[in-house]
């Protein structure tokens, strides 16, 4: 489960206003914090036994204007490594589910072909990430250290579009993720410094080695019973299948 975790700047780029109704993926997160949610994952009830093995996949998505356009900054949570690109049609999801995981794939064939990491065992992390990963959630709330090393890649992209005529090509933004990607990072908890870029690809590759489903099952029941069944009952809804908007 993708889950996207918005700043009050993405949230209201994904609010908008439809016959006098307000339309939101923002829902009620079952955290105050992303790191609570990272140390106790909660899985809706309808989930897949595969979506269930994979660990929650936690992004911080920020919105910027630049020249009077709206611009999508969206961080991993772990690994720091970002994506860029236009904003889309305000209030309009889909458009931005179709456009992250269109970014998302291109980067990581890149970084990991560059990596050295064989087609056939990219193509063996893509296709487990397609089938691990089929729902998504909205959510308002941010992380301070995320939002500084997001703050940073605001900077240099602001400096790229208006000193370097920046275009937002795709071929311009993979490689300005690439070169953010290779700025050195650090976060709490972490004795050595690291690049996104790395972390991302490992990460990622990390998928086809997940722990078996009994094991991994029962790490997660103790979490999974402290949510109230009241809490279930109202975040149910909040899940987006990813599948609808796959092109």
């Amino acid at each position: 489960m993708l889950v996207f975790n918005c700043t009050k700047a993405a949230s209201d780029f994904f609010t908008c206003t439809k016959n006098k109704v307000k339309h939101s993926p923002i829902k009620q997160h079952p955290h105050k914090t992303i790191a609570e949610s990272v140390a106790n994952p909660f899985y809706p009830d309808d989930l897949t036994d595969t979506e269930q093995l994979a660990m929650p996949w936690h992004w911080v998505v920020h919105c910027i204007t630049l020249k009077r356009k709206k611009v999508l900054i969206v961080m991993d949570y772990h690994s720091r490594f970002s994506i860029c690109f236009y904003a889309g049609k305000k209030g309009d999801e889909l458009d931005f589910l179709n456009t992250f995981e269109l970014h998302l794939m291109t980067n990581f064939n890149c970084l990991a072909s560059l990596a050295g990491i064989s087609s056939e065992e990219v193509e063996v992390a893509a296709d487990i990430y397609n089938a691990s990963y089929l729902t998504c959630e909205f959510y308002q709330r941010g992380d301070r250290s995320v939002q500084a090393h997001i703050n940073d890649v605001a900077w240099h992209l602001e400096r790229c579009v208006y000193d370097d005529a920046f275009d937002f090509h795709p071929q311009s933004c993979l490689e300005f993720n690439q070169f953010t990607g290779k700025t050195l990072r650090k976060t709490k908890g972490q004795k050595d410094y690291f690049y996104p870029s790395e972390e991302f690809v490992a990460n990622w590759l990390n998928l086809s080695m997940q722990e078996p489903p009994i094991s991994r099952i029962e790490k997660n029941s103790a979490a999974k019973s402290a949510v109230s069944q009241s809490t279930n009952n109202a975040l149910s809804s909040n899940v987006f299948n990813i599948k609808d908007y796959r092109k």
